[in-house]
């Protein structure tokens, strides 16, 4: 390898084995560049990953435990209870519902057109009133 004053070695070798003489500021900035790019695309990738868990996140989970999808076949006796709630249709619970809640925090859900579960909501309605007229009295 002949080396001319003020010469370029990397210059020198390229011309040594023939090969086409570019600037080695060329070859520096290309192996940057490829090595850059693959940086960023790694970055990209792995903010797109991390923006898709996150959405994720966001998506209501399947409320099926939290909703009746069929009525109870026995009526349920009404100091078994202490509350009720109502069950509207919505797009995971696609049934009415009654929704009662027992001394043991189990959920029963009831028809709300049957007769058993309008005469168990009264009483429970009577309890609540007895209560608020007793806490009054006192």
């Amino acid at each position: 390898m002949t080396l001319l004053s003020g010469g370029n070695p990397a210059r020198a070798l390229l011309k040594e084995h023939k090969l086409p003489v570019r600037n080695t500021l060329d070859l520096s900035l290309t192996h940057y560049c490829g090595t850059h790019l693959k940086i960023r695309m790694l970055r990209c990738r792995v903010c797109v990953l991390a923006v898709l868990l996150s959405l994720l996140t966001l998506i209501p989970s399947t409320q099926s435990a939290d909703c009746c999808l069929k009525y109870t076949r026995r009526p349920v006796p009404c100091r078994r209870l202490k509350d009720y709630t109502y069950q509207t249709i919505t797009s995971s619970c696609d049934i009415h519902a009654v929704v009662f809640h027992t001394r043991r925090d189990k959920f029963v859900c009831a028809d709300p057109s049957q007769d058993w579960t309008k005469r168990v909501q009264r009483c429970l309605l009577k309890r609540q009133e007895n209560k608020s007229k007793l806490k009054k009295t006192l």
